[in-house]
Parts: C-alpha cells; structure tokens; sequence
C-alpha cells in the first residue's frame, strides 16, 4: 500500500473516532435539563375550570367512577323481583287502571311540551306562547322563577322574560313540574308536604340534569330534563294511590324499600305505574319507555344494557336520585358530597353503569364552583320555605 493511501485511511478512521465520541456524549444526560416528565408538551392535560365553560375538559382526561361494590347489598337487590306491567294478572291490571282513571288528566298543553318535535325544535317564542295559553301553569311559573329557589336579582314580569333570564330547559322543566301538578291536589298538611318533597326533587334533578348534560356533553339536554322530571310522576302518582301510613312510612326511604312497599300493596313499583298513567294519558310511547328505563338502574346490572342506553338511563337516574337527596336534606352542601362514597343499594348497580366514557369526570363537574354555588342557593331558598 503506498503512502498516499496510508495517509488517507489514517485521516478517515481519525474523523470515524470524532464522530463516535460526539454521539457518545449527545446521549449522556445533561444535570441541569428537566427531566421527561417535567417538560411542557402540547398534550398536557390542563386543571378543570373553576366555571362552567362553553366548552370543557376533553373525557379522556378525566377518570371514570370505580368502587368495589358491597355483596351484602347485592344480594338484597337480587332478592327484590321486579314485576313489569306487562306481566300483571288481567284483573291486577284492570284494578290499577281504573285507580289511575280517577286521577285528573293534566292541561292538553302537556302533550305539546313533552312531544319529540317540540322538544327538537321548538323555540324560546313557541315556549312561551303554550304557557302563556295555560294561565294557571304561567301564573305559577312566574311565581316559581321569582322565589328565592332560582336567586334572580330582580323580579321578572312575563314568561318571555324567564326564558331569556334562565333558559328553555330550565323553564321547560317548572312548566312540566307545575303540569303534573294540577292532577294531584290534597287537603292533608302532611301529604301535600311530602307532594312538595316530590317536586322540589324534580326540580333539584332538573337543575342538575340540564347543568351536567351541557358539561358533559351529552345529546339533547332538554330531552333528558324532560325525562328526568317526568320520572317523577311515578312516585306522586303511587302515594296518591296508597293509604297515608304507607305513604308516611316511605317518606324517608329509599328506593328500594320504597318499590317493595308499592309493589306488595299495589302490585307495581312507581315507575311500571307513572309509564300507565303515561300511557292512560296518551303520552308518546317513546318517551313513556325511556322515562320507565330510568328507575331499572336501581335492579338491572351494567353489563346487560347497551352502551348508549346505559350512558342516559343512568345519567338520568343519577340526577334523579341526588335530586332526592337535595330535597330530603341528606345532602346540605353539594362541595362536601363525593358520588364515589355514596352507599347503599341505589348506588350499587349505578357505579358501573358510571364507568361509560360519555359519563367520564361526573364527579369532578359535580364540585364546580358554579353547579355548586347554584345548587346550594337552591337548598338554601328551599330550607327557608319550610
């Protein structure tokens, strides 16, 4: 080999070391530099709002409720048998629709307001012309949206006004409430106190539907709202059938006890009888079977519903059931309740249901400062009443 390429190889392997020794030292970790987990990157997750915002946390951010359940618990709702109307004996049923016959039919205004293509379309000039038609439903409307219970600052005057002031859902669901109302009516202190329970649970469930379904995200709020509220029926419409032992005895229990206690007197729980009473009252079928879906959370486990099923049956019930605890007092402050440690056999098939992305961070949006200072205003309002 002569000279020339001597000198050539030799320069060659001399600029191969010089490389080696710069990758080398590249990849030793400079001391001062953050570290992996401390660099900022563009997927960060960021903290919840403090306020309820237009548009908020994206779900995959946000965890899903998991409790390892009570067996105890899930035996005793196995024990409990569910009877659908559908599987009456013809004389049971013929005995319940005739009790139900006797209870008053309410405004034919109703049918609009719970109708799909009202709830699709209709507009905040449309709202206010039906309650405007009914004068009984709008007078007490008006006295409803101006109680301390929805904290306005100056009192409105028309019903045009408490749309503008506190939107459609929220003045569909006084106006549904109100409605329903007309059909029950008792001259007993004490009945007429727990028929006020009832709706204001309705309303708490309502305010919270509509709020948590626009954090949410979930399709069609004022859908759910209505659903929510009409759950409700179920429950007035039984204490009006049961004597008033039995109605006072179920006045501070919980669902469960209080579906064995209708089903053994009257032969069916309150939501297989507020779905007859729909029906007796020629209520859109749809509406009817998702309104009775919502209470079978209580029975039916998670995994024998479908997905999308499950997200609205149990978001509804969800808000249902707190609703209840709002109006019974069990729950004073909304900041201080953790849906996470909630007991007991309402909650027991709920917590897996709760476990769907499109419910992902309910928990979370549960403790808003706004949802919370909203809703806390409502149980204040609600406490003076009393």
């Amino acid at each position: 080999m002569g000279a020339h390429a001597l000198n050539y190889l030799s320069l060659l392997l001399a600029v191969l070391a010089a490389v080696a020794a710069f990758l080398l030292l590249k990849k030793k970790p400079d001391p001062a530099a953050p570290k992996r987990s401390e660099r900022k990157t563009a997927f960060e997750p960021k903290a919840l709002p403090t306020v309820i915002p237009a548009a908020v946390e994206p779900k995959s951010n946000l965890h899903p409720i998991v409790r390892l359940a009570s067996p105890q618990i899930g035996a005793m709702l196995r024990s409990f048998a569910l009877t659908r109307s559908a599987d009456l004996p013809s004389e049971d049923a013929v005995v319940i629709m005739s009790m139900l016959s006797r209870i008053p039919r309410p405004p034919h205004a109703l049918h609009k307001l719970v109708s799909p293509e009202f709830l699709a379309d209709a507009n905040t000039a449309q709202l206010s012309e039906m309650v405007i038609a009914e004068p009984q439903v709008a007078a007490k409307v008006l006295v409803m949206v101006n109680s301390p219970f929805y904290g306005l600052k100056a009192p409105l005057g028309s019903i045009g006004q408490a749309v503008t002031f506190l939107g459609m859902n929220t003045v569909r669901g006084i106006c549904l409430q109100y409605m329903l109302d007309e059909s029950f009516k008792s001259t007993d202190p004490e009945i007429k106190r727990i028929y006020d329970r009832l709706w204001n649970a309705s309303a708490f469930a309502s305010e919270l539907c509509f709020k948590l379904a626009q954090l949410l995200q979930l399709p069609e709020p004022g859908t759910l709202v209505t659903q929510v509220v009409l759950s409700f029926l179920g429950p007035v419409a039984s204490h009006s059938l049961l004597r008033k032992d039995l109605v006072l005895s179920m006045a501070t229990r919980g669902l469960l006890e209080r579906s064995r206690i209708e089903q053994e007197h009257l032969g069916l729980c309150a939501a297989e009888i507020g779905s007859l009473l729909m029906q007796s009252w020629d209520l859109p079928k749809s509406i009817i079977d998702q309104v009775r879906d919502i209470d079978l959370v209580l029975v039916t486990p998670f995994e024998t519903v479908q997905n999308q099923r499950a997200s609205r049956m149990a978001f509804c019930y969800f808000c249902a059931r707190l609703g209840e605890k709002l109006a019974h007092g069990e729950v004073t402050d909304l900041a201080t309740y953790n849906l996470e440690q909630d007991q007991g056999p309402e909650f027991f098939h709920l917590l897996s249901y709760l476990q769907v992305p499109a419910l992902a961070g309910l928990n979370e949006f549960l403790h808003l400062p706004e949802l919370v200072s909203s809703i806390n205003a409502m149980v204040r309002s609600m406490q003076i009443r009393r």
